[in-house]
């Protein structure tokens, strides 16, 4: 008996260890203003994981809270309501901008709304969207001639993004988007697949598709292509295909499967 209190004893400390370890650890000190507008419910999905990794990493002095620590759409499906934290106006001191998504909350996908139908369905625009003055003070802080970095998802420049500034962004970062965007999904039956967006189903009523494949479609004018996984790809999805330039900037050895997506 004691033999085996000393072996779950031992096994107690060794898995431990790492976390005493870590909470030792010196933390840095950035100054972090993460940025979603996509909060529909309370699950903080958009931004959730960067939460865990900043304080995995302990890259600020105090803990992150992924339902209080960014600004944007605020829900609360207790009480079924919202608030909106407005965007900081004044960068200054701010080291890191991080633009998780600035797509928005339309009405249908507010869980007390939407309770038992599909999620994705059009529906009136609550909030969304990066706006001129947003954009601005953004940019302010990071021409002022200090260090400060910005990391935007795609939809920072789509819709429902208006085009000045979505110019005005795409030519700071120095790139040229077509307008597609895309999503995997491990099954396109829709009777199998809850994830398959509603709006889909509604605009191509005639939708037969099943197994795995890409669903990509433009965000401009709502083109769309269904790539069938074995059929039109090779299995493991799309690959990223780096030019040399590309590989020597990113400091990569070769390109990159894509087996996730874009689409809600």
């Amino acid at each position: 008996m004691k033999k085996l209190v000393v072996a779950l004893i031992c096994i107690a400390v060794i898995i431990m260890i790492p976390f005493v370890l870590w909470n030792f650890e010196d933390s840095h000190d950035l100054n972090i203003a993460i940025i979603d507008k996509t909060v529909p419910d309370e699950s903080y999905r958009e931004h959730h994981g960067l939460t865990w990794l900043l304080n995995h990493w302990r890259v600020t002095s105090e803990r992150l809270s992924p339902s209080e620590d960014y600004q944007g759409f605020q829900t609360n499906e207790k009480d079924e309501s919202y608030d909106i934290k407005p965007l900081l106006s004044d960068y200054e001191g701010i080291d890191l901008i991080y633009l998780a998504d600035t797509y928005g909350v339309y009405e249908e996908d507010l869980p007390w709304v939407n309770e038992n139908e599909r999620e994705g369905s059009r529906s009136a625009h609550i909030y969304g969207g990066l706006e001129v003055g947003e954009w601005y003070d953004i940019y302010t802080r990071l021409t002022d001639g200090t260090r400060s970095t910005l990391v935007a998802e795609f939809n920072t420049f789509a819709s429902p993004t208006n085009i000045e500034v979505r110019s005005n962004v795409s030519n700071f970062l120095e790139l040229d988007w077509s307008g597609w965007i895309g999503r995997y999904f491990d099954e396109l039956d829709p009777d199998l697949n809850e994830e398959i967006p509603q709006w889909i189903l509604d605009e191509y009523p005639d939708w037969s598709y099943e197994g795995a494949g890409f669903v990509i479609v433009n965000d401009w004018n709502y083109d769309l292509v269904v790539l069938l996984e074995e059929e039109h790809v090779e299995k493991g999805g799309i690959r990223l295909q780096f030019t040399e330039q590309g590989q020597e900037f990113f400091d990569l050895e070769k390109s990159q499967s894509m087996p996730i997506g874009l689409i809600s």
